[in-house]
């Protein structure tokens, strides 16, 4: 009867694990330092891993920046950029960025948040973006900073999401301010846990009680 009313815990705690979406951290991402426009440097200025921050295209590895900082740009380069500033910009036809995790995660989505038009010179958001092998098109941007949000269909659990970002054809810069990740996460809800885990313990030591009486 114990084994029983065991197995019937167990099977209900089970049931109450669900999944629901969060935001999940990358451990490193590497990739090429950004370019230099003039007398503005679109670096990753507080890249803390292997390589130089302050060398266009310089091999960053191994560390965390201004693309996983939490500062999401709200205004054009021209704004807000300089030393320090919120956008990391390339000047080549494609870049590559790829993003480490301390573990498999079931991702659901990736949002990529660019420059828009307004600060001029040429800058302007990407036409297509690649994500673990899988392309979509971005649609046309306009003047104001924007969010591009991937979502992942049928794509298996993975430590690892390769990007690659194509530069528009009108446009001489793709400049990047921040990428977010969301992945379902196992959830337990701790108070329907906690009752049904006192229930259970309850109604075993009643079980007992009954036991030790028509011994």
């Amino acid at each position: 009867m114990f084994k029983t009313l065991a197995a019937s815990l167990l099977i209900s705690a089970t049931v109450a694990v669900s999944a629901q979406a969060a935001t999940v951290h990358p451990t490193s991402y590497n990739m090429l330092n950004g370019d230099t426009n003039g007398d503005v440097s679109f670096w990753d200025d507080s890249y803390t891993g292997r390589g130089n921050t302050e060398a266009d295209r310089s091999r960053l590895r191994r560390g965390l920046g201004d693309l996983t900082d939490g500062i999401i740009a709200t205004q054009n380069w021209d704004e807000v950029e300089g030393d320090g500033g919120p956008y990391v910009g390339w000047s080549s036809r494609a870049k590559n960025i790829t993003f480490l995790f301390d573990k498999d995660y079931a991702f659901t989505s990736a949002t990529f948040h660019f420059d828009g038009s307004g600060g001029g010179d040429g800058a302007g958001g990407p036409t297509r973006i690649r994500v673990n092998g899988v392309w979509e098109t971005i649609p046309t941007s306009g003047a104001d900073p924007f969010a591009y949000t991937f979502d992942f269909m049928r794509m298996a659990d993975t430590d690892r999401i390769s990007v690659r970002i194509v530069r528009g054809r009108d446009t001489d810069w793709t400049l990047l301010s921040e990428v977010t990740f969301k992945a379902d996460i196992a959830v337990v809800p701790l108070p329907a846990s906690g009752l049904l885990l006192l229930a259970g313990l309850g109604g075993m030591a009643v079980l007992r009680r009954r036991a030790k009486k028509s011994a």
